[in-house]
C-alpha cells in the first residue's frame, strides 16, 4: 500500500480493518456509501464503495483478507483512496 501513486489502477491483498457506512444527499438522492480502511504490512487506505457495489459486497467483515482487482487510486482528504469503478473486483481470500 505505500507505493500506490495517485492516477493508477492497481491490484492489492489486504486485510479489513474497518468499515464505516454513510448516507449522503445529492441532488435529493440518498447515496450510499461504504469506506472500508485496508491495511497491508506496509500501510493502509480507504476503500469506497458505492450504491449497488455495498450490495454486491454485503458479505465483507472487518479481518477479511481480501483482494482488489483493478481498482482505482487518488488522493482524497481522507489520504490514499480505492475506488472499483466499472471493472474493479474484490475476492475473499
Amino acid at each position: 500500500i505505500k507505493d500506490l501513486i495517485d492516477g493508477v489502477n492497481v491490484s492489492i491483498i489486504g486485510t479489513i480493518k474497518s468499515i464505516e457506512d454513510s448516507v449522503i444527499k445529492k441532488s435529493d438522492k440518498d447515496l450510499k456509501l461504504r469506506k472500508l480502511l485496508i491495511k497491508d504490512d506496509t500501510g493502509e487506505c480507504i476503500l469506497t464503495l458505492w450504491n449497488d457495489e455495498l450490495e454486491n459486497y454485503e458479505n465483507l467483515k472487518v479481518n477479511d483478507k481480501i483482494k482488489i482487482i483493478n481498482c482505482f487510486v487518488k488522493i482524497s482528504y481522507y489520504g490514499l483512496q480505492l475506488t472499483l469503478g466499472k471493472w474493479g473486483l474484490i475476492i475473499k481470500i
